[in-house]
């Protein structure tokens, strides 16, 4: 299993466990709240910023990938960028954050984000968040 995606799946599901998280996605669901993408960056963010791994963290930060595989397009913005401890200082896991409640409106949106990325050999992992779904 890909390192990277291992720590962001260890990452994510601990953060879906905490009981504030849960209680705070059922007043989302109960008062029909929409566009809470921005809630769910914050609250990662947090978290992130508390956790035991002690990962280092940016928003948005400009990635440059591989010019040689690709002409046009070699930088991107993730709403995450994220290093564990003890990783080489250039390794690093990306992570771009969808939210849509319809599942299949989310799924396609982060479809279409696949699609922009430049081919290269770097990994951009996509969260999406639907409902009580989630998706990697």
């Amino acid at each position: 299993m890909n390192r990277d995606f291992q720590y962001l799946t260890e990452l994510i599901e601990e953060f879906f466990r905490q009981r504030r998280v849960g209680r705070s996605l059922s007043i989302i669901e109960e008062q029909n709240i929409t566009g809470w993408e921005v809630w769910f960056q914050v609250e990662f963010a947090n978290f992130l910023s508390q956790h035991h791994s002690m990962p280092e963290w940016w928003r948005e930060y400009a990635v440059e990938f591989d010019r040689r595989r690709e002409k046009m397009g070699s930088f991107c913005r993730p709403d995450f960028i994220i290093r564990k401890k003890g990783w080489r200082t250039d390794a690093y896991a990306a992570l771009e954050v969808k939210q849509h409640p319809e599942a299949s409106v989310c799924f396609y949106n982060m479809m279409k984000d696949i699609e922009k990325l430049p081919k290269s050999g770097r990994h951009l992992w996509i969260l999406g968040l639907s409902g009580y779904l989630v998706f990697i």
